[in-house]
């Protein structure tokens, strides 16, 4: 069931954006509504992204039938493939946020267990392969990915979060994000080290 948001899509865009999470219209978040799904428009600017920058595709309606006006980002059949193959999903986001994005570049995943907190709130983050944006490979792969993961780095891409709310979906981003960034500082410093089965095993569920 889908849980009531408590901000709307556009207003998640802006948070996006001021957070540094997106830069300028690379990006595209939706939202399930009914046999529908919400979306940005292609080339719409997330720092002023408004109520007339989101626009409505059928999640049923076969390809050749979806007509949608403004024009929807040119990863919307990603989005729809997500939605039809994971019906607990109600919000996407598809953001280029600095840190996680580096270790898509990187070639490297977030599934080594190394801060407790991530691993309560957000659970392992795998790395796909490189397929091109849009791409039915790209939907194929990501629908699957996840229906058993809360995000997904992709090759030289970016990241993807769910959710069954926009603030939940948005709250995860932040949460990759979050930890990248910690990753890289903890580098610096020396080897970081993951937690062991034993203090695995201690944790209780957030």
């Amino acid at each position: 069931m889908t849980e009531p948001s408590f901000f709307s899509l556009p207003e998640a865009c802006r948070r996006l954006y001021a957070q540094g999470l997106v830069h300028g219209c690379a990006g595209n978040v939706s939202e399930r509504s009914g046999s529908d799904m919400r979306i940005t428009a292609s080339g719409a600017s997330f720092e002023s992204l408004q109520e007339s920058d989101v626009t409505v595709v059928s999640l049923t309606a076969p390809e050749q039938g979806q007509v949608a006006t403004p024009r929807p980002s040119s990863e919307w059949r990603v989005h729809r493939a997500i939605y039809l193959a994971n019906p607990r999903i109600s919000a996407i986001v598809h953001a280029h946020p600095t840190y996680a994005t580096a270790f898509s570049v990187a070639g490297e995943s977030m599934e080594t267990p190394f801060l407790s907190e991530m691993i309560a709130l957000l659970g392992p983050i795998p790395l796909l392969p490189f397929e091109p944006p849009g791409s039915q490979a790209l939907a194929d792969a990501l629908g699957h990915c996840l229906q058993d993961h809360h995000g997904a780095l992709l090759a030289n891409h970016g990241v993807f979060s769910v959710g069954t709310s926009l603030q939940e979906a948005f709250m995860r981003m932040t949460l990759i994000e979050a930890q990248a960034k910690t990753l890289i500082y903890a580098r610096q410093l020396g080897a970081p080290r993951p937690l062991t089965p034993d203090q695995l095993a201690q944790m209780a569920p957030c």
